[in-house]
């Protein structure tokens, strides 16, 4: 994931490209919109984990709540617009296969800009346009509140669809983008060929007569590398073996009016497979972003011990008991360290008679009951606990996931009820888990909505220091417009200084 941008949602009018980095610090004046952009990430995450009718699960009680469409939507936005939101990413190749879509060869590190906009009619949501930009190549579909699709484009040239054939627009629940088909109306199939039939004409006519075996063309067609219009020419240019193809195309560019349909014809025979691509690396991102709310769960002098497997601390922390109850020794001994080497002290868990407590042991080895200390303890532990957890998960990777996992966690004002000191050591924490993920192959991105300059601060202290790069650091400053209608988004960040760059006077500071 590069960036995010919101359209129409909440605040926003338009938040322009938000890029995600190692840290991302979200500052502003209340109501100024950072924590309905950071909660659209656990917003997508319950849309894609739970069953929904819609593509969008405005309410979640377990995450959180935009309310309804009505509520989400930007109160000053035309009534024909719809939300909007964009994501700008490096896609990776998904080999799960689904019968209905054909493979797609894809460039490495192919970068795509895909725009989804959801609508409401009839209190269903939909989403009602697709705009995706892969790299030079532009695809739009349009579709109505009942799937079927209105426009199809592929470079600004509209494909139409011929007599008895029909397109469709299905929403699958545990997606983000909906399935797009191709099908004969009459007999509802899949019409999988469509585009390439017509892709294989016209290189037969290129061709001449002279090819007798015509099976070598779909060769062509089923073994293009997908990308820039350059990087599909390319390999028509190179994986061809039909000698007089390549005399014809050799001089080709991509203004050529020949090579222009054929790329058009040959990326919307892939469209599907590309959106479901996308899909994929969409869903897998958001189902590993993990999400703390503001106001975690107090502490209880004893819980209740269940036979529960816990995988996760959720975002209030109310299970941070029985996840820590589930660990076994050599995690628990790793978990240790990490919080002891930052923070000083020691959590500890004692299981008897059906109840566990959680103690902490300070440094002069002195054991406390959580509830006998301070809030901020009970505030921080599922902080930290999902930090040393994200950089320390060894879950088996699905067969279809790359080598390198990608984590991002989201944080609503860390910094209630701690004291300045461990404000300071929790922003050390941050940067200490994403220097030990990375040591795991595990790529670790913070999203932190703080109004805590101790954190801020102690993050520039690291710059100077060079325990994080400033290219790893993104501050994003939220305010509204002059008339306190919309949100605006700024991005900056820290020199080598560890200066806040373009920084406002008085961010700090009351106004009068």
């Amino acid at each position: 994931m590069k960036s995010i941008r919101l359209k129409n949602l909440r605040s926003f009018k338009d938040s322009g490209d938000v890029p995600i980095k190692d840290i991302n610090l979200f500052v502003g004046q209340n109501s100024s919109g950072k924590s309905s952009f950071l909660r659209t990430f656990p917003l997508l995450r319950q849309s894609i984990l739970r069953d929904t009718r819609g593509p969008i699960l405005w309410y979640d009680d377990t995450l959180v709540d935009f309310g309804s469409y009505a509520e989400a939507k930007n109160r000053y936005a035309e009534k024909t617009d719809g939300i909007i939101i964009s994501f700008k990413i490096n896609i990776k190749s998904n080999p799960r296969r689904y019968f209905f879509y054909d493979s797609v060869k894809l460039k490495a590190d192919t970068s795509a800009n895909i725009d989804i906009e959801v609508f409401e009619k009839a209190r269903k949501n939909y989403i009602g346009k697709i705009a995706l930009e892969l790299e030079d190549q532009k695809i739009l579909i349009e579709a109505n509140n009942t799937g079927q699709v209105k426009v199809f484009s592929i470079n600004d040239t509209n494909h139409i669809f011929t007599e008895g054939i029909h397109s469709l627009y299905k929403v699958e629940s545990s997606g983000i983008i909906p399935m797009f088909f191709v099908f004969n109306k009459n007999d509802k199939h899949v019409n999988r060929e469509y585009y390439s039939i017509r892709c294989k004409q016209l290189i037969k006519g290129i061709i001449g007569n002279r090819l007798r075996n015509e099976t070598r063309i779909d060769k062509i067609i089923n073994d293009v590398t997908i990308g820039s219009k350059q990087t599909v020419l390319n390999s028509l240019k190179n994986q061809s073996t039909i000698t007089t193809w390549k005399n014809k195309i050799a001089s080709w560019n991509i203004e050529t009016p020949a090579f222009i349909e054929i790329n058009n014809l040959l990326i919307a025979n892939y469209t599907s497979s590309l959106l479901n691509t996308i899909d994929e690396n969409l869903k897998t991102y958001f189902e590993e972003c993990k999400y703390i709310a503001p106001i975690r769960a107090k502490a209880i002098r004893y819980y209740r011990r269940q036979d529960l497997s816990v995988s996760e601390v959720d975002a209030y922390g109310d299970n941070l008991h029985m996840f820590l109850d589930n660990l076994n020794s050599k995690q628990m001994e790793s978990y240790q360290a990490f919080v002891k080497k930052i923070f000083g002290f020691t959590p500890l868990t004692e299981s008897s008679q059906g109840h566990i407590t959680i103690n902490v042991k300070d440094e002069n080895g002195e054991v406390f009951n959580l509830t006998d200390l301070g809030f901020g303890y009970s505030q921080i532990l599922p902080i930290i606990t999902k930090l040393w957890y994200a950089f320390s998960s060894n879950d088996k990777k699905r067969y279809w996931e790359s080598k390198e996992k990608t984590i991002t966690i989201l944080i609503e004002q860390p910094e209630l009820h701690l004291h300045p000191a461990m404000q300071a050591q929790l922003a050390d924490a941050f940067i200490y888990a994403i220097e030990l993920a990375k040591e795991n192959q595990i790529e670790l991105k913070l999203i932190v909505e703080t109004h805590s300059s101790v954190i801020i601060n102690r993050i520039g202290r690291r710059v100077i220091d060079k325990s994080i790069a400033t290219e790893s650091v993104n501050v994003t400053l939220f305010e509204l417009d002059a008339e306190l209608k919309n949100s605006i988004v700024k991005t900056t960040g820290f020199n080598n200084k560890g200066v806040l760059i373009d920084w406002p006077l008085g961010f700090f500071e009351p106004k009068k």
